[in-house]
């Protein structure tokens, strides 16, 4: 993945993703946030797990 330089270094870290419905945003995000399962013997694990119809997806850092 490439840095910009106008990222996280001038704005902060991204903790919010929107769209308009676009197909290619939605590709996008499902790559980036769609990364890893939350292990189900965590803490959020253990309350995603309860909630039905929400997957238990994050990124690598975490972001649901």
């Amino acid at each position: 993945m490439e840095v910009s330089q106008f990222g996280e270094k001038t704005n902060g870290p991204i903790w919010s993703l929107a769209s308009d419905g676009d197909s290619t945003y939605r590709a996008a995000k499902f790559k980036i946030c769609m990364e890893k399962i939350i292990e189900t013997n965590s803490y959020v694990g253990k309350v995603l797990k309860s909630l039905l119809g929400l997957n238990q997806f994050t990124s690598v850092n975490g972001v649901t």
